[in-house]
């Protein structure tokens, strides 16, 4: 075998290891790009549910209210909910 040709195929051997390296990354950044979207959705799930909670909890307290109390308190939470409405849609 000429020099050259040993040359060449050593060329040949670097630069396919080198794209089944690149192949490797692509595929780990694949992988970390779905799981910080994962992520990203759960994180948005979690604060949907501690809204919710935080509701829920307003509405226990409002029950030893007065009439008066609880229609302020749920005109209240109406607010709060078309202005978190109102953001949403902006997103």
């Amino acid at each position: 075998m000429s020099v050259h040709c040993f040359l060449f195929a050593l060329h040949v051997r670097l630069v396919c290891t080198d794209l089944r390296g690149l192949y490797a990354v692509e595929s780990k950044l694949r992988l970390l790009l779905q799981m910080n979207k994962l992520l990203e959705e759960k994180d948005e799930h979690i604060s949907h549910l501690q809204e919710r909670v935080f509701t829920l909890e307003q509405r226990v307290q409002d029950v030893g209210l007065s009439e008066d109390e609880r229609i302020k308190a749920v005109e209240t939470e109406v607010s709060y909910n078309r202005t978190e409405l109102q953001n949403c849609r902006r997103l």
